[in-house]
């Protein structure tokens, strides 16, 4: 996916965020067609993978310029002692010496 799609970006991410919470995206037609997994598979098979789940979700979210927004529902979601930091580390991996709310 490309910029040119804002709506299917964030649809997308939410459905990262979705899935790492184990629970089942809601998906419109439109995004329906354009994956070959459904959203149950999303759901159930990323379990242990979060924060690679997360990290998608968070990048995603960057791309649309609402990067703090994601950082925020990352913090709500994330499990784990080592959470905190590895979503640091990762936030400097995407700022790239520029603001995390502005799409590169």
């Amino acid at each position: 996916m490309t910029l040119d799609y804002p709506d299917l970006i964030l649809e997308d991410a939410n459905m990262w965020l979705t899935s790492a919470q184990g629970e089942v995206a809601i998906l419109s037609p439109e995004y329906l067609a354009i994956t070959e997994e459904d959203p149950v598979w999303w759901a159930t098979s990323l379990e242990g993978n979060e924060n690679t789940v997360l990290s998608t979700y968070l990048y995603e979210m960057h791309l649309l310029g609402k990067g703090n927004e994601g950082l925020s529902n990352v913090s709500q979601v994330c499990k784990g002692d080592n959470c905190a930091d590895y979503f640091e580390q990762l936030q400097v991996v995407i700022l790239q010496d520029r603001r995390f709310d502005s799409a590169p």
